[in-house]
Parts: C-alpha cells; sequence; structure tokens
C-alpha cells in the first residue's frame, strides 16, 4: 500500500504508470496532501523520464483523468518495493488544490493524465533553466487557443528572470498575450504564500520560498497541509538554507544530480546523492525522495551512495510515481 494509514507514516511510492481510466481503481485517501512525480530526468530527458516535474495537491479525492495514458516503462530503482496503485476514476466530487512545481520538457504530458490545465491553481518554477519550464511553452498555447481550456491567468510564481527566459521562445506576439494566460508573480527567499482552492470550497496549501544555490538564481519550496508537508529542493549545492527548507519534513524531493565525490564536480551547483542523503539526516527529514538523477546514470547507484548517508527510508523517483500523505 502506498500509505500506512493506521500511524500515519509515508508508505511505499505508488506508480500510476498503469493507473489511469482502470475499472478497478480504488478512491485516493480523503484529505490528503500528495507529491506525484511527473518528470525525473536531470537536465534532459531520458527514456521513459521526462524533465522536472512535479504535482503537489490537496484533496478530499483525486479528480478523474479524462484521457487514456500511453505505455510507461517499469519504474527504476527504489528503497522500498513500490505497489501498483490502480488510482484514477474516482469522482470528482470534493474540492481540491493542485499546483504544478517546475514544467520541465515533457512533464505536462504525463500533468493531463491526472489533472488539466484549467484545473490548476498555481505554477511554481525554481529557476530559468530550460529543463525546468520548457513546457511552459506548450501550457501557454494550450491555454490560450483550446476553448475547452478557458480560464483566468494562472497564477505563475518564479524568480524575477524567468518570464524573460520564457519570452525569448515566444514570437512578439505571444510575449503580448503571456499576461494573458499568466498571472505572472515574482518571488524571491524568504517569501511565504496560500494557494487556495480555485473552486473556493476551503482547501488550502501554505508554501514558503527559500534559497537555493545553483548557478543562475534559483529557490527551493516547502508545501504544507493538513499538518504535512513536502520540501522540494529545486536544483541546488548543499546550504545551511536547505536544511531549513526541509527541517522535519514529512518528505524531502531533493535532487541528487551526480554520483561519487562532490570534489569531482564545479562547486556551487548541484548535490550528489550522498549529499542529498546528508542533508536528508542534518534535516531529520521522514522520507527522502531522489530526483533530477542526471541522464542516463544508474539509478540504483544513486540509492546506494544515498543509503551511506541517511537511514531512513528512501525512494528513487520515477515518472509517475505517487507520495500520500493522510492528514493529522
Amino acid at each position: 500500500m502506498p500509505v500506512n494509514a493506521a500511524d500515519n507514516r509515508v508508505g511505499d511510492a505508488a506508480d500510476l504508470s498503469d493507473a489511469v481510466d482502470s475499472p478497478d481503481a480504488p478512491d485516493a485517501v480523503d484529505g490528503a496532501l500528495e507529491l506525484v512525480a511527473l518528470g525525473t530526468s536531470g537536465s534532459w530527458p531520458s527514456a521513459g523520464r521526462a524533465c522536472s516535474g512535479y504535482l503537489v495537491s490537496v484533496a478530499g479525492r483525486r479528480e478523474a483523468a479524462r484521457h487514456q495514458p500511453p505505455h510507461v516503462p517499469p519504474s527504476p530503482a527504489s528503497g522500498n518495493e513500490a505497489d501498483a496503485d490502480d488510482g484514477g476514476d474516482a469522482p470528482a466530487d470534493a474540492s481540491a488544490v493542485s499546483i504544478l512545481v517546475d514544467a520541465g520538457n515533457g512533464s505536462t504530458s504525463n500533468l493531463q493524465r491526472l489533472v488539466q490545465l484549467d484545473e490548476l491553481d498555481a505554477v511554481f518554477i525554481s529557476h530559468r533553466h530550460p529543463d525546468h519550464w520548457a513546457d511552459l511553452i506548450g501550457m501557454f498555447h494550450a491555454l490560450r487557443l483550446d476553448p475547452r481550456l478557458q480560464r483566468d491567468p494562472v497564477p505563475l510564481y518564479a524568480p524575477a528572470d524567468v518570464p524573460s527566459a520564457v519570452a525569448r521562445m515566444l514570437s512578439d506576439s505571444s510575449v503580448a498575450q503571456f499576461d494573458a494566460v499568466f498571472d505572472v508573480r515574482a518571488v524571491t527567499a524568504g517569501d511565504v504564500m496560500t494557494v487556495p482552492a480555485v473552486d473556493g470550497g476551503g482547501l488550502e496549501i501554505a508554501v514558503e520560498i527559500f534559497p537555493a544555490v545553483h548557478s543562475v538564481p534559483a529557490i527551493s519550496f516547502r508545501f504544507s497541509a493538513l499538518r504535512r508537508t513536502i520540501a522540494y529542493s529545486g536544483d541546488t549545492a548543499e546550504h545551511p538554507g536547505l536544511i531549513e527548507c526541509a527541517s522535519h519534513a514529512d518528505v524531502l524531493l531533493c535532487e541528487a544530480t551526480w554520483q561519487g565525490l562532490a570534489s569531482s564536480y564545479p562547486a556551487g551547483v548541484h548535490l550528489t546523492a550522498a549529499d542529498a542523503g546528508s542533508v536528508a539526516t542534518r534535516a531529520q527529514v521522514d522520507r527522502l525522495v531522489l530526483t533530477h538523477v542526471s541522464g542516463g546514470l544508474d539509478t540504483s547507484v544513486s540509492l546506494r551512495e544515498a543509503q551511506a548517508t541517511f537511514e531512513g527510508p528512501i525512494d528513487v523517483a520515477a515518472d509517475l510515481n505517487r507520495w500520500t500523505l493522510p492528514a493529522r
């Protein structure tokens, strides 16, 4: 099972790759904060793995998916045996908050197996590198041109230099219409905001912004609801702000771009898997989820290296894995 409801601990990652439109799909847990990995590959897509993208949501029940998915390859290595969860056809009968966190190459294809673009309550982008926002281009055109997706502008939270990076990929006429699709809001470390359900149903997710140390301005995120917390590193090197961001989180979704000795790589850019485990230990998190593993690397090696520095449960995220945190 994906969740041990009896003691409210996070259970093994559930694989949603074959879940959508299953006739035997069970309902999602009522009153839960959830994380779904939409893209987990670092820097470029790899076979079966899109670039960085994640769905953070809180809901009574999962919305019913609208589209039949393509085949998805099996999940990569995990520290625990993952049960296949056939969830996906639950009725859309409750308020929900859905946040897209980063939108790397290909990630919104997986997003639309779970929620539609017009159902998003907000989008958060960690920094200006395209493997974390490239799918904003497709989202822009879909929300602008598809009459079925018409809605008020989607709140888009990002460092101040992200919109100009996106604009360089658009025509002049599209740039002129960008604000009609996205309500751009610049954020920086120290900002705190609340994302309410677009349907006004009373649910909300609190979001705190923390500094990241990367080759360009970047941020990390802490998402909280129902007395549960998910921390996301974004792209960053190890530093005290990351420990603060992840402190006592139920789940730390942490980049683990590299393997081996940190001294073998440029300083101030990324984490190794062992670094990620060290962060999890120092922050005293309940569970570590490794992501952004560089395309082509053997993820089982990343797992072993993280296990050497963190004694708690570890998963190596695969696209369409889900972690469910029941309300406390």
